[in-house]
C-alpha cells in the first residue's frame, strides 16, 4: 500500500481507544472543577448572574466527588508512570502535576513558606523537571505527541486557574459551570489534534490557545472592579503559562528533528 494513502486512512478512521483516553483528563477537570465549587450548596441558593452569598465551610459527602476525581487522575496518571508513560497517558501525568502545583500553592498563600525557602525552591523544580521530562518524552516520539501533551497541559492549567473565580470574595460558582463545557471542548481538541491530518493539529493548537484566551477573559471581567488589576495580572500570568506550555513540547520536537542540521 502506498505510504501516503495509508497515512490518509489513518487520518480519516475514527478515534481509536486511546484517543479517548488520552483526551479525558480535561473533562475530568472539569467536573472536578464544577463538583467542588457546588459541593454543598443547594441549587435554590445558587445564584445566576451574581455572587452567590452561601458557602457552606464544612466537608461534608459531596465533596468526596471532586476527591474522587482527583483520585482517578491520580490513578491513572501513577499507571502511566508503571507503564512507561505510554502515548495515552501526558495529559493525565500534566493534569496531576498541575494539580498538585495548585494545591500547593493553595496552602502555602498565607504563609511565607510552604517548608522553608530551600525545600520550596526543590518542590517548584522537581515539577518544573517532571514537565519538561514529559515534554521531552513526547517530542522524542512525535511531534503529534509533543503537540497532544502540550495542549493537554494548556487545557490543564487553564481550567484550575480559572477555577479561581469562585475564590471568595468572588464566589462566582455560576461561571464554574462553564468549566465544564470548556472542559469538553479542550478534550475534542486534544481529539482534533490526534488526527494528524494536515492542517488541523495546527487549528487545534490554535483554538487551544483561543479557548484558554477566553476563559481568562471571563475571568478578568467578571472580578468586581475594585479586583480589576490584579485580575488581569493573574489573567496575564496563565495565559503566559499556557502558551509556554503549549509551544514548548513541539518546539522541542522540531528541534530534535532538526538536530542533524544544527550539528553542522
Amino acid at each position: 500500500m502506498n505510504p501516503d494513502t495509508a497515512r490518509q486512512d489513518t487520518a480519516m478512521a475514527p478515534p481509536s481507544r486511546r484517543t479517548w483516553l488520552t483526551a479525558l483528563p480535561p473533562l475530568l477537570i472539569g467536573w472536578l472543577v464544577v463538583s467542588m465549587a457546588l459541593a454543598g450548596v443547594p441549587l435554590n441558593r445558587l445564584v445566576i448572574g451574581g455572587p452567590t452569598p452561601f458557602r457552606p465551610h464544612d466537608l461534608s459527602l459531596w465533596h468526596a466527588i471532586p476527591a474522587g476525581l482527583g483520585l482517578l487522575l491520580l490513578a491513572g496518571a501513577l499507571w502511566a508512570l508503571l507503564k512507561g508513560l505510554p502515548r495515552w497517558s501526558y495529559t493525565w501525568v500534566y493534569a496531576v502535576l498541575v494539580l498538585v502545583t495548585f494545591v500547593l500553592v493553595v496552602i502555602g498563600e498565607d504563609q511565607p513558606s510552604l517548608v522553608s525557602p530551600v525545600v520550596d525552591a526543590l518542590i517548584a523544580a522537581g515539577i518544573l523537571c517532571a514537565l519538561a521530562a514529559v515534554a521531552l518524552v513526547a517530542a522524542r516520539r512525535d511531534p503529534g505527541d509533543a503537540l497532544v501533551a502540550g495542549i493537554g497541559f494548556a487545557a490543564a492549567f487553564a481550567l484550575v486557574s480559572y477555577a479561581a473565580v469562585t475564590a471568595a470574595p468572588f464566589n462566582r460558582l455560576d461561571l464554574a459551570l462553564l468549566a465544564l463545557p470548556a472542559s469538553g471542548a479542550y478534550s475534542a481538541l486534544i481529539v482534533l489534534a490526534g488526527r494528524q491530518r494536515g492542517a488541523t493539529p495546527w487549528a487545534a493548537a490554535a483554538l487551544t490557545l483561543g479557548l484558554t484566551v477566553g476563559l481568562m477573559w471571563l475571568y478578568a471581567s467578571a472580578l468586581p472592579q475594585d479586583w480589576a488589576a490584579s485580575a488581569a495580572r493573574f489573567a496575564v500570568a496563565v495565559l503566559r503559562f499556557a502558551f509556554a506550555g503549549l509551544i514548548i513540547p513541539p518546539l522541542i520536537a522540531w528541534l530534535w528533528r532538526r538536530r542533524p542540521a544544527l550539528a553542522l
